[in-house]
């Protein structure tokens, strides 16, 4: 029993050194042969041992010893992420079922990457030139639109502030302006010399926001050589609107000289709310009031006299030719309503010309005073005019 074991423990000895010198010929004689796997875990392999595949990487290749061309065994298939599917250089190309092949280093460079098939969902592409990345879209002006056209460039000046000398500049060169010129001539000759002129001014401006009516009216009239008549009045009314509603505030002021009345000069001022029943670009219908003051200079009431103000006005361009307007306002004082003015102003204008520019007027104000100290209480212009537009 112990030399029938001796002889079969020599024979399996002989029998693994000849597996192990088979196997180690085929490898160094260059044979096309993989390894089984129980054969790959032997310490010499460079697959397994990373000392021993540096060691002959690194070494200098003879003629004994060539070096293993075998790669690994193929990894599994893997997918890139999506965000990176250009960048990815996997340092070989990809075969159609996603494993790797290897790449000679010396015939393709190994800064190509590689396109997978799993991020482009097409046949697996080399790059023979490294990728660019994607230029960034250009830069899009002021002057360029999508279509390509250019937008014409406009110059932009310099926003002053209305200073005090540059406001009348402004103000005469905005808002819609209706201004108009008066003149009126009458007289007699033969038993009696008469000799009446009438002359005015309006001037009107409106816009979205206010209104400023300014009128101006001087009358002389002379009777066989003496001056019966001289009087010139001035009126300016501004109304602020009050947002779209009917509702504005306004400010009326005047100036009158009449060289017949007991008083030289009188002057009033006032200051209220108004509303509008009907305004519309062809009538406006409203009525106002507030509260002011008013003073006759040179008179024997030289003193400011408080007091209220109720109005009326109505304005109606009936068609292309006619046109009337009519104004009365009632100015009591506070403390005694016995003491009162009323002022009232009525006007036809029919348009002669086509253009617009030329009217004819007839015109009549009545100014009464309950206190005329002296002097009679009502005085009455009327006349007849040619108004021209401008």
């Amino acid at each position: 029993m112990r030399s029938f074991s001796y002889k079969r423990c020599s024979f399996l000895v002989w029998i693994a050194v000849a597996i192990y010198w088979s196997a180690g010929s085929s490898i160094i004689l260059g044979q096309e042969s993989v390894l089984p796997p129980w054969m790959r875990l032997w310490p010499n392999y460079p697959g397994t041992n990373p000392k021993v595949a540096t060691s002959q990487a690194t070494a200098t290749p003879t003629k004994s010893s060539p070096p293993i061309l075998q790669p690994p065994p193929p990894l599994p298939p893997r997918e890139l992420p999506p965000w990176l599917p250009q960048t990815a250089n996997t340092g070989g190309s990809v075969s159609d079922n996603g494993s790797a092949k290897p790449v000679d280093s010396e015939s393709s460079p190994s800064s190509s990457p590689v396109i997978p098939t799993q991020a482009l969902q097409t046949e697996p592409v080399v790059l023979n030139e490294p990728l660019e990345l994607v230029p960034s879209p250009p830069e899009v002006t002021a002057t360029e639109v999508v279509t390509g056209m250019d937008i014409p460039e406009v110059e932009q000046t310099n926003l002053l502030p209305n200073t005090y000398w540059r406001w009348p500049l402004h103000y005469f060169s905005t808002g819609d302006w209706s201004n108009s010129a008066e003149l009126g001539i009458n007289g007699t000759e033969g038993n009696s010399q008469t000799m009446s002129m009438v002359a005015g001014l309006k001037l009107k401006r409106k816009t979205d926001r206010d209104v400023n009516d300014l009128r101006l009216t001087s009358q002389r009239t002379n009777t066989d050589g003496r001056e019966t008549q001289n009087n010139t009045l001035l009126y300016n009314d501004y109304e602020l609107f009050l947002g779209d509603g009917p509702w504005s505030i306004f400010v009326k002021s005047g100036l009158e000289y009449d060289e017949f009345k007991a008083f030289d000069l009188r002057l009033f001022v006032n200051s209220g709310l108004a509303y509008k029943f009907v305004k519309t670009k062809a009538m406006t219908t409203g009525v106002r009031f507030g509260v002011g003051t008013s003073r006759e200079f040179g008179g024997p009431d030289d003193r400011w006299v408080p007091e209220l103000l109720f109005g009326f006005d109505h304005e109606h361009q009936v068609n292309k030719h006619n046109k009337v307007s009519f104004k009365l306002d009632y100015y009591p004082e506070w403390t005694d309503f016995n003491n009162y003015r009323v002022v009232l102003d009525a006007s036809w204008e029919y348009l002669l010309d086509t253009n617009g520019n030329l009217s004819l007027k007839l015109s009549a104000v009545d100014r009464y005073d309950s206190t005329p100290n002296g002097a009679r209480p009502n005085d009455i212009n009327y006349a007849i005019l040619l108004l021209y537009r401008f």
